[in-house]
């Protein structure tokens, strides 16, 4: 269990106000970001050790001043429990590499704790005396050495650098904008490279005429992939969208840190598929280069759907949908790569492989595609929710009383504070193999009406396998509300999670995330008073998004879709997108995903199928004891 154990540590960041440092100035601070403040309030709470504790991990941790490097190994060493220790150990080892250590104390230092980073791994190699070949080569390119250091190891192993390797930092540093660090190497370079790094820069920092920077590269390197990537960025700052694909054709197929490329490639893509350039698309999709994760898994997405629905090539289609599936680990990617794997089999003739692929999309009935799969394979079959795990009030006082952090996480939840320890609640989930465990800090949340936090604990137990019933809170509410019930928690359940308190950036409020000026205007409509700081009441929050969004029905005819999408992404769009991708048909479900699926904006497109596998949820939930097959497919076409 969790240490709340810390040793005195030295303060001189913030001046606190010894006389009245409380527990709850602590988490006011951290609340607010501000972690050097939190620190130091922290060391003058002398009544509360955790506090100290998760304040002095905090500030270890996000704190823009790197500590002393004794400041994180006290902490490491007196805290074992406390997650993210490989992070915490890479900022103690740049504190130690800042204070300018000796040879000696290098040595030392690196026998009791073996380098992280690049950084770390040279000078550890340069320590022991064993600096050279191609670790070097690569410790160069990726390390952030300080001034001093670089220009120690530029000394020391003159005769092992090559202008490759400067080459090679240089590029690097460029495409992670560090131009000062860049240009320290610069003056090593060739002339043709200085020129071309000299243009980046100018580039990325907005300096100097565009085009005269790029004639003064020398024509060879006029089409090296950042001066490329830097000229569609400078295109799409001026809404130069043709110009972004001019130069996406001619980029080559293994694009250099191509997660920056993605949000160009995504819009010039889609802007092809509307206007039918499928070839265009096509060219720029087969060449995505994207690896990592999320990027992957999108582009792969838009090249099997381009084969499947533009090209009617049902093989590539497969395969491209087939590789989200094994490449995705939540259960909303994996639930659509195998929905549209069978999608794409059942166009090809192959009856059997469209089944298989179902079924595996089938086995996540509380995703979109999950859920269509379901019907399409089960058409009279209610959701196939497993039993939801019933709260254990008993247990849970039990738990609270023998398990530390549960008892710190009822008594944050009191003091409005309980966000501060999602991160040790999620390591600690992490780690445990009992699912009565991830039930039991669950239910709690939920009992304390920390319902955001509740909901996040019981998706990760929900990937697992686990289906709690604090997935899907359910919210009293109001008397003649105006829309079903089932609809409007859908809408507060991804809007703000039950955060009744809840704030956006944009100033909307509460469970169904009003802005001010659309709920007065409502109330006036519905003869309901109105006053602002009543957004933060559920039940009025509620009966106004219940009547904005019935007034957002009646305008597109009953259709949720439409609805849905102007409830985020403002009521005047889905009209404008039904002009770009036709009206919405009445009679094909198919149809209708092929036009959910072509709206621009990926935040709309994911938050209007959040929504709908939300209500089909509720709707499973509200009708306790009453058998009802899944209605996914006619939720898409009808009309209320």
């Amino acid at each position: 269990m969790y240490k709340f154990i810390v040793g005195i540590m030295a303060v001189s960041l913030w001046c606190a106000n010894p006389a009245h440092a409380s527990q709850e100035d602590v988490q006011r601070a951290l609340r607010q970001g501000a972690w050097d403040k939190a620190y130091a309030l922290a060391q003058d709470n002398n009544g509360d050790r955790f506090t100290k504790s998760l304040a002095t991990w905090y500030y270890l941790r996000f704190s823009s001043i790197v500590a002393p490097f004794a400041t994180y190994e006290q902490f490491l060493q007196q805290h074992t429990d406390f997650p993210n220790r490989s992070e915490m150990h890479g900022r103690m080892e740049i504190a130690f590499l800042n204070s300018d250590p000796s040879l000696q104390e290098k040595q030392q230092w690196f026998k009791k704790y073996p380098p992280q980073s690049s950084r770390a791994k040279a000078l550890a190699a340069d320590a022991r005396g064993r600096l050279s070949g191609k670790e070097f080569a690569l410790w160069w390119t990726e390390g952030d050495f300080s001034v001093s250091e670089e220009r120690y190891l530029l000394q020391k192993y003159r005769n092992q650098f090559t202008v490759a390797m400067h080459i090679n930092r240089t590029d690097r540093l460029l495409w992670e904008e560090m131009g000062a660090a860049a240009e320290r190497i610069i003056p090593l370079l060739p002339s043709d490279q200085q020129k071309l790094a000299y243009a980046r820069i100018k580039l990325f920092r907005r300096s100097g005429n565009a085009d005269s920077v790029i004639a003064s590269i020398p024509a060879p390197l006029q089409m090296h992939p950042a001066i490329i990537y830097e000229r569609i960025r400078y295109r799409a700052r001026s809404d130069n969208y043709a110009g972004v694909e001019e130069l996406l054709l001619r980029a080559p197929s293994n694009l250099p840190y191509a997660h920056l490329w993605w949000s160009y490639q995504n819009r010039v893509v889609r802007d092809a598929i509307e206007q039918r350039r499928y070839a265009t698309a096509k060219n720029i999709l087969d060449k995505h280069s994207q690896t990592r994760t999320l990027e992957h898994v999108e582009a792969e997405w838009m090249r099997g759907w381009l084969y499947f629905a533009f090209f009617k090539n049902y093989a590539p289609a497969a395969g491209a949908f087939e590789h989200i599936y094994q490449s995705a680990s939540l259960p909303i990617s994996r639930s659509r790569g195998a929905y549209w794997a069978g999608r794409a089999y059942e166009a090809s003739g192959n009856s059997s492989k469209a089944r298989t692929w179902y079924k595996l999309a089938s086995l996540y009935p509380t995703t979109f595609y999950g859920q269509l799969a379901h019907q399409h394979l089960y058409p009279k079959t209610p959701l196939p929710l497993p039993e939801f795990m019933p709260p254990r009030e008993q247990e849970i006082h039990n738990f609270v009383r023998n398990n530390p952090l549960a008892g710190q996480f009822q008594a944050y939840a009191r003091a409005n504070a309980a966000d501060l320890l999602w991160p040790l609640i999620a390591a600690e989930i992490q780690k445990s193999h009992d699912p009565h465990y991830i039930a039991h800090f669950s239910t709690l949340a939920r009992m304390m009406k920390e319902y955001p936090l509740s909901i996040k604990i019981a998706n990760e137990a929900m990937i697992r396998g686990i289906y709690l019933a604090e997935l899907y809170p359910v919210f009293p509410m109001p008397e003649g509300i105006a829309i079903e019930p089932a609809f409007a928690l859908a809408i507060a359940r991804q809007e703000s999670r039950f955060d009744a308190e809840a704030t956006s950036s944009a100033n909307a409020k509460g469970l169904m995330q009003l802005l001010p000026s659309t709920a007065s205007r409502v109330a006036q409509q519905h003869g309901e008073s109105y006053h602002e700081g009543r957004l933060f009441d559920p039940i009025y929050n509620i009966k106004l998004g219940s009547y904005y969004m019935h007034g957002l029905l009646n305008r597109f005819d009953g259709t949720k879709i439409l609805a849905i999408c102007g409830y985020n992404a403002g009521p005047g769009r889905p009209s404008g997108w039904q002009d770009r991708f036709g009206t919405l048909s009445t009679t094909s479900f198919k149809d209708t995903i092929q036009w959910m699926e072509m709206i621009p904006f990926g935040e709309t497109r994911n938050y209007v199928q959040r929504v709908l596998e939300n209500y089909h949820v509720y709707k499973h939930i509200l009708r306790t004891g009453i058998r009802t097959p899944l209605r996914a497919e006619e939720t898409l076409i009808q009309r209320d």
